[in-house]
């Protein structure tokens, strides 16, 4: 064999063998090449990943704020109505209250009212004195009240409204209360002179059986009337007079209320009085007067 076709041959084999190791090179290189010209990728990938995950995070962040911005507004605005809510109820609480009480006090003064007034100290003081005039002897006020109920009468005061606020008024003396407690205070009377009569008996040894109906009797025979007759043609001052009474508490004028104080007009004089109402009483405080309504002439 020629040298030279050997030299050919073995160079064409060397060739074709180092193009088929390149072909396998590059068969391997892209079968390879793929994950190396994939990694750029999935670092950009990774990197658009972390890039999304943060902005869903920052999302998140700005959706809670503004809940938490809206949840404080809405408690802002919840405690706003509410103070205002509370506020209006106390407002119209006043102004139902004070409503109410001027409608009573309006209803107040308006008809027949009645008051007391107790005469018990000056008929008692008045009985002591007579009695120790007649017998010569000291008597006390609680002797004499111990005998008998206090002695009350009767003022009845009306109010003919005017207006919402004013109007005129008469107070008068009850006559029944008085005519009752007339009698009453010249029976209280008699039965004291009588006790003081029959302890002077038993004194000198006269009267130690003696009972009542015999000391009236044994009394009117001396008299020649009852003792309960004597002492009222008698003219005794036990009773302050009618007049005198009716002096002291027949009042009329006219009337002004001012909250809770009522201006009087008693002739020609201005008073001012403060007052209380409750239902179906008038209370003037300072002189301490207590009225009850007249069920029967309101009625």
């Amino acid at each position: 064999m020629d040298p030279d076709s050997l030299d050919i041959e073995y160079i064409d084999t060397e060739i074709n063998a180092g193009n088929k190791g390149r072909r396998a090179g590059r068969n391997r290189d892209r079968s390879t090449g793929r994950e190396n010209t994939c990694r750029p990728d999935r670092e950009r990938t990774g990197r658009s990943s972390a890039h999304r995950s943060a902005g869903r995070e920052d999302r998140r962040t700005a959706e809670r704020s503004l809940k938490e911005q809206r949840r404080k507004k809405r408690k802002r605005k919840r405690i706003i109505i509410t103070t205002a809510i509370a506020l209006l109820a106390v407002a119209l609480t006043l102004v139902i209250f004070m409503s109410v009480l001027r409608l009573r006090t309006l209803q107040a003064f308006k008809g027949d009212y009645t008051r007391t007034v107790d005469v018990t100290d000056r008929v008692v003081s008045n009985i002591a004195v007579w009695l120790k005039d007649v017998e010569g002897t000291d008597v006390t006020a609680e002797w004499i009240k111990s005998r008998t109920e206090p002695f009350i009468l009767t003022a009845t005061i009306s109010f003919d409204p005017k207006g919402p606020d004013k109007g005129s008024f008469t107070e008068e003396l009850n006559d029944p209360s008085y005519t009752d407690c007339s009698e009453r205070a010249y029976a209280l009377t008699a039965e004291c002179l009588k006790e003081l009569i029959i302890k002077r008996l038993t004194l000198i040894g006269y009267a130690e059986s003696l009972s009542d109906e015999d000391a009236d009797a044994l009394i009117t025979e001396a008299l020649g009337m009852t003792l309960d007759s004597y002492i009222k043609s008698a003219d005794i001052k036990i009773m302050p007079g009618r007049d005198e009474l009716a002096n002291e508490i027949t009042r009329s004028g006219d009337y002004r209320i001012d909250k809770m104080t009522i201006g009087w007009t008693r002739a020609g004089e201005d008073i001012s009085d403060t007052f209380k109402t409750a239902e179906d009483t008038l209370i003037i405080v300072e002189p301490g007067y207590i009225y009850e309504r007249s069920r029967q002439k309101s009625e």
